[in-house]
């Protein structure tokens, strides 16, 4: 059986409860971490779930307790940190406002495990023949070879995560559920947001969400998208597509 530990930020109790009253059945027997953006817990969670806030981070991180962010959703490095110390076969962090999309059969996890269990053909090295032999030159150990999958970025439909300039061009623009994976070219950057995402926990190091002043942003300002190209030097890949959550 797969074990999925979910980390969620929240700073909205009525978001907070509507999303674990929807996701209760599918993150049934897995581990659900809320991190509170407040300085304490304001409001009550089911017992099912594991809730902390600032006064958990500054307990157990003592003097580097900055290093997690506050006011942003990039608190949840701080469900990163307690992820990596408790086995799992993946991570997968959602929004508060994020739901179920009706119609994932079997299970949006399941969906996530297959996604992550996906390898790739290795396409660092490109041959100049047409067909199947690669011509003279071509490295022996990799024509065969595949590379994992180390990261699934899910997205999201109805809402889509335009800047700024596209959201005033297209204000009524809506996405309909993804029923494909895209595999992202090895070497590429892509832009990544942590609304919808899941990868393993080998992953974790990588996926700290900067905190804004060392990221060159305001307090309070957004830095939970990135160019991710980290698991090209970990010979792996990302993906980007179906298994998406509804927002």
């Amino acid at each position: 059986m797969i074990r999925a530990t979910i980390v969620v930020p929240t700073i909205r109790e009525h978001s907070i409860l509507r999303f674990l009253e929807q996701w209760a059945a599918e993150f049934s027997g897995h581990r659900v971490i809320v991190v509170e953006d407040n300085p304490e817990k304001t409001f009550a969670l089911p017992g099912w779930v594991e809730h902390y806030s600032w006064k958990d981070i500054d307990e157990q991180l003592g003097d580097r307790a900055w290093i997690i962010p506050r006011r942003s959703d990039c608190v949840r490095s701080f469900g990163y940190y307690l992820a990596a110390q408790d086995p799992c076969d993946f991570v997968v962090t959602l929004d508060d406002d994020c739901y179920p999309e009706e119609g994932y059969a079997p299970s949006f996890l399941s969906l996530v495990r297959d996604a992550l269990d996906r390898r790739w053909d290795d396409d660092r090295w490109w041959s100049t023949l047409d067909g199947p032999m690669p011509a003279r030159g071509f490295p022996y150990e990799i024509r065969h070879a595949t590379m994992p999958t180390m990261i699934h970025h899910g997205l999201w439909s109805n809402v889509p995560d335009f800047d700024a300039r596209t959201q005033l061009l297209l204000p009524d623009h809506r996405l309909e559920p993804a029923t494909t994976v895209q595999r992202v070219p090895h070497g590429r950057f892509f832009p990544m947001c942590g609304m919808n995402l899941a990868f393993r926990p080998a992953m974790i190091p990588g996926l700290y969400f900067l905190h804004p002043p060392l990221a060159g942003v305001e307090p309070g300002g957004q830095f939970d998208q990135r160019d991710a190209r980290l698991p090209d030097q970990r010979g792996a890949l990302a993906q980007s597509g179906r298994d998406r959550a509804y927002c």
